[in-house]
């Protein structure tokens, strides 16, 4: 079962935030959502609703807010088999660029060996375009999620992302992806990072 990395944040918060009998503290929640803007309620219910759609969490809303969070049992065990599932199948590898990759090849003990992995393998090709299209559609916009300095960020990895699907260079799209990624992360929910970061995971398949 996979989650968005937003929505693992959240549930990762909603477990944290738990008294000592393994229930919800409503005044950390409450007062959460009121903090909120607009935009940032709307994206914050989403994750709540793909965590409930998963059997993740039930959840009792009250004056606007989740005055009652029960963790079911998937959401209990969802990071212990992850990261079980993980040293399994050995699925992910740190590397030097911007974080977490996936489909990396190894070998040990070769001299000039040739690795070869084609991106089709590793992301969802058409997702790149739709990512490319939905960032220069909205480039007007950026500085408003972003700010001028992160948007300047995205523009740049934009371009060198449309240069490295060209040259069909994983490696370095991977890191691109991860690095827009954690820009969007950042911006603070505003609705066209959270656009970028789930096309993103779609790709990368995170």
């Amino acid at each position: 079962m996979k989650l968005s990395k937003r929505t693992e944040e959240l549930l990762k918060e909603i477990l944290e935030h738990r008294d000592n009998e393994e229930n919800c503290i409503s005044n950390y929640w409450e007062e959460r959502f009121e903090k909120l803007s607009m935009a940032e309620d709307v994206i914050l219910r989403s994750l709540f609703k793909e965590l409930i759609e998963n059997e993740m969490i039930s959840v009792m809303w009250a004056d606007n807010y989740p005055y009652i969070i029960f963790v079911l049992a998937n959401g209990i065990s969802f990071f212990e088999e992850k990261k079980m599932e993980q040293v399994e199948n050995g699925e992910s590898y740190v590397n030097n660029f911007y974080g977490e990759i996936k489909g990396l090849q190894l070998q040990q003990g070769t001299v000039n060996s040739t690795q070869n992995q084609s991106m089709a393998q590793i992301m969802d090709i058409s997702k790149i375009d739709e990512l490319i299209d939905l960032i220069q559609k909205y480039d007007s916009y950026l500085e408003t999620d972003y700010g001028l300095e992160n948007a300047n960020k995205v523009r740049e990895s934009i371009n060198e992302l449309i240069t490295m699907k060209e040259q069909k260079d994983t490696k370095r799209a991977n890191g691109i992806l991860n690095y827009i990624r954690d820009l969007s992360a950042n911006a603070g929910g505003g609705l066209i990072a959270a656009g970028v970061l789930q096309l993103i995971n779609m790709i990368v398949g995170y």
